[in-house]
């Protein structure tokens, strides 16, 4: 506002440099000022102005005061004007009551909104009915997801919000409550009036900015016919509307925040900002006046107002850049001289209808009706202006009819037989037509054509219904995700929005599933069809691709489905007023159990090992001959039997059959006894590996650490030979040290020759002195020369000779948050560097005594490998 000190209108001058206001002085009387100097401004990444709530109480800032700011190292600055008092305190505590502060909880992860809390700004516009009230907020703040909202009133009163209407294109919403609930604050609504949106508007913007509790911020509107802003962190883009522009500096929190006149009437609804800049952009309020006026006339219908779209993004380029793409001047002056022509005769007609929309805006907060408002927004020009430029075609979505038809650079002359040049007439004339085919006049390089396109439904083009399988959630691919990825819409496939403990170590998120156990999957209902026939425990085949990088050839993989802690289930949206989502379960398979092998004497108990086997040896030794004769039998057969991988080092051949992999995987939600580390707190899923050994073959009982399976709430799959892999049950976790003992089905493993451990003898009172119990008796010694095997996460083994270099008892640090460390165990290290997941210390050669057992220790969010 170029307007000087003392005019008698108590302006002062403050710059804002850098979030800080500064006096200027010596300012000449009519000086102008230049924010940019002689530079470029470079072009600012865009930001959503919602407020996690994780920053709700972040820094402080400076608050804008006029004196005791200190000097900025900017020359120039642009003059802002401070708002007087008096003029504008009248219309604060006019709107302050129905601005509310909202809290969001989105309950479950929806298109690319995360499932967490975050804060946003929302206003009341309709007090119709009471105990069904209405808030406008953005499209970003409701979400489009299940969620839980509160709003916080003026006299700190909080009340339970509920989503009614999310528009499927523009960012906006609208949230329910009940007005009668309020004990303190005084119910009121602030009125819309869209035809007031024009540049030189003094405003303010009145929200929850940075998370604070009604914050007021004043700006000038400098433009009001910009193109939608890009975010770059959101596949959702809002595009064929106008968008307002100022700078008025709002940060996150503010999103939803009304843009308030000086009639105190809301003209706009903040929704986003440029990171580095103080650029704001206002969505403007046509559309919104739209959606409340059908929900008046229509109270016992869904919440659904028609929208309608031709799958193409539109963009409002200026005359000069019409030049470029061959428009004529013909075309121009045709267009200019048909425009002045319809502005001579509807002149009166149209004051008339400006002033009744104004009267309704004051009551009831619209003013407009129908397809589309009567009063001037965003570009459309006003009486006795001329118009600046016009559509122009940016995009559309592959497979559809526009791109048969139209192509980029195409100029939109009219719709329906009527001149489109704006937004607004281009969305009143697709919302009053779904579902019909409207004739188009196109401009392509100069010449005119005609064609006809079909209006689509949008809502059946944004999901709504969703499917939770093995703690993933998935629903159909959206239009912004096809829009963004230029993907086919007919059978478009499901989208990851969280691939889950089933999915996460096979699928990333932002995949598309396009088949599941060979069934191609375009739809919602085949996803769920498709694993409404996988038991739980069963593994399957699922197909997909990664739109979010260039190379989209698609890929398998196997996946395994767990219904225990999460059971497969599909919830259905319902347009009610408010909307809910209702839970639709699936079928209940069985458990999937495994082929039953032959039957084997060493899947026999303990007490018929004497008779299988006549009496022969230990129940060790005599499952080993059981297992060898059935290789012996296998081998007879036409298939190769299983075995474990040949080596030419005879300890690796003795040691290996005593070992396993462990395979551990858990949820986030559910680890609860061990703490995590940072790549573990940022990953999908926790998975961890280590080593198993065997100490009874004949029960199929595994000891391993308490790193590896540091709950008994996991998944435990144990590998054994590479090759033979099963699930594993937990036994037992020690309560003070670092010992696991896991169970697992021997007859899953039944080919393999798998051996016990042979523990040293143990040493007792009575032990007469022989040359066994001696060799038992003896202990590890240091400076002890032995072989170190090893099991590696990718289930080779390696060994090599190794030295003894220490045995202590060790001193574990203190974990914080408090969790398991060992104590009292001594334990040894080896003169030299540990590699794999752990392993046996043994004699070498192919028979000797096991030394020690290499372990992994956890130790807060590390740990470490060393011997018992």
């Amino acid at each position: 506002q170029n307007t000087r000190a003392g005019d008698g209108r108590g302006w002062e001058w403050a710059p804002l440099v850098r979030g800080r206001r500064m006096e200027v002085e010596g300012l000449a009387e009519g000086a102008v000022v230049d924010g940019q100097g002689s530079r470029d401004a470079p072009l600012r990444p865009v930001k959503r102005q919602k407020q996690k709530a994780s920053n709700a109480m972040g820094d402080e800032e400076d608050d804008g005061c006029l004196s005791g700011c200190p000097e900025s190292d900017v020359g120039v600055s642009v003059p802002i004007a401070v708002v007087p008092t008096a003029e504008w305190t009248g219309v604060i505590d006019q709107v302050k009551s129905a601005i509310v502060a909202i809290r969001v909880t989105g309950v479950r992860p929806f298109e690319d909104s995360p499932a967490g809390v975050w804060q946003g700004t929302g206003f009341v516009v309709s007090l119709e009915d009471p105990k069904r009230a209405l808030i406008l907020t953005n499209r970003h703040i409701i979400s489009t997801g299940p969620i839980r909202a509160f709003a916080t009133f003026d006299e700190h009163e909080e009340l339970p919000v509920f989503p009614v209407y999310r528009d499927p294109i523009h960012d906006f919403g609208l949230l329910q409550f009940d007005a009668t609930k309020l004990r303190f604050t005084p119910p009121r609504q602030i009125p819309l009036a869209p035809e007031n949106l024009r540049v030189g508007s003094e405003v303010l913007v009145i929200g929850n900015d940075n998370a604070e509790k009604i914050q007021i911020l004043p700006a000038t509107i400098a433009r009001v016919d910009r193109n939608s802003p890009s975010y770059c962190d959101s596949n959702y883009q809002d595009e064929n509307t106008f968008y307002a522009g100022a700078g008025s500096n709002t940060s996150g929190g503010s999103s939803g925040s009304p843009v308030i006149d000086r009639s105190g009437s809301c003209i706009a609804v903040n929704a986003g900002g440029a990171t580095e800049a103080a650029s704001a952009y206002y969505f403007p309020l046509d559309r919104v006046v739209y959606v409340l006026d059908w929900l008046r006339a229509n109270p016992d219908k869904p919440p659904l107002p028609p929208r309608g779209t031709l799958l193409t993004k539109f963009l409002f380029q200026p005359f000069d850049t019409l030049r470029k793409l061959g428009f004529t001047e013909e075309q121009e002056q045709r267009v200019l001289w048909e425009h002045s022509a319809a502005d001579a005769p509807s002149a009166a007609a149209d004051g008339a209808a400006a002033a009744d929309g104004a009267t309704a805006g004051a009551g009831g907060g619209s003013g407009g009706g129908g397809g589309g408002t009567g009063a001037a927004v965003g570009g459309e020009a006003p009486q006795g202006k001329r118009p600046k430029g016009m559509l122009v075609v940016d995009s559309f979505l592959p497979g559809s009819r526009a791109e048969e038809l139209l192509r980029p650079g195409d100029v939109l002359l009219e719709i329906d037989g009527q001149a489109c040049l704006i937004f607004a007439a281009l969305e009143g004339h697709l919302d009053d037509s779904v579902g019909s085919e409207v004739p188009l006049r196109i401009s392509r390089a100069g010449k005119e054509m005609e064609v006809s396109l079909w209006i689509e439904d949008l809502y059946s083009l944004v999901p709504h219904d969703f499917t939770e399988c093995a703690g993933g959630v998935f629903h159909q691919v959206s239009y912004h995700t096809c829009k963004r990825y230029h993907l086919l819409v007919q059978d478009r496939g499901v989208f990851v929005v969280e691939s889950g403990f089933g999915f996460g170590l096979e699928l990333p998120y932002h995949a598309i599933v396009a088949a599941v156990q060979g069934q191609k999957v375009g739809r919602l209902e085949d996803f769920q069809a498709a694993l409404s026939g996988v038991a739980d425990g069963e593994t399957f085949e699922v197909s997909w691709f990664n739109p979010t990088t260039n190379e989209r050839r698609t890929k398998r993989s196997s996946v395994r489905m767990e219904r225990s802690l999460w059971p497969l289930c599909t919830w259905r949206f319902s347009p009610e007023r408010p909307n809910v989502w209702r839970r639709e379960a699936a079928t209940v398979l069985p458990l999937a159990t495994p082929p039953t092998p032959a039957t084997s004497s060493s899947a026999l108990p303990k007490e018929a090992w004497a008779e299988e086997n006549g009496g022969a040896g230990t129940a060790t030794g005599a499952a080993e001959k059981g297992v060898a004769e059935g290789a012996g039998d296998v081998a007879s057969a036409a298939e190769e039997p299983l075995g474990y991988p040949p080596s030419r080092d005879q300890t690796i051949g003795r040691v290996q059959p005593m070992l396993c992999t462990v395979t551990t995987r858990f949820a986030h939600e559910y680890a609860t006894d061990f703490i995590q580390s940072e790549d573990e707190l940022n990953s999908t899923l926790i998975r961890r590996f280590g080593v198993g050994l065997v100490v009874d073959a004949v029960r199929g009982l595994v000891i391993t650490d308490r790193y590896s399976v540091p709950q008994p709430l996991a998944q435990v799959e144990l590998t054994f030979a590479q090759i033979v892999t099963t699930d594993a049950q937990v036994l037992f976790i020690h309560p003070q040290h670092n010992l696991v003992v896991l169970r697992y089905d021997v007859s899953a493993v039944h080919p393999l020759p798998v051996q016990s451990v042979d523990f040293p003898v143990v040493p007792t009172d009575d032990d007469d002195g022989d040359a066994e119990g001696s060799r038992g008796r003896d202990e590890l010694g240091i400076g002890e020369v032995l072989s170190y095997v090893s099991l590696h996460g990718d289930h080779r083994l390696s060994a090599k000779q190794t030295t003894v270099g220490s045995i202590y008892l060790k001193a574990w640090a203190f974990c914080e948050p408090p969790a398991y460390r060992e104590r009292n165990l001594e334990i040894c290290n080896l003169n030299d560097t540990l590699q794999g997941l752990g392993g046996l210390l043994v004699e070498p050669g192919a028979s000797g005594r096991t030394c020690a057992w290499f372990a992994q220790f956890p130790a807060g969010k590390k740990h470490y490998l060393a011997g018992i």
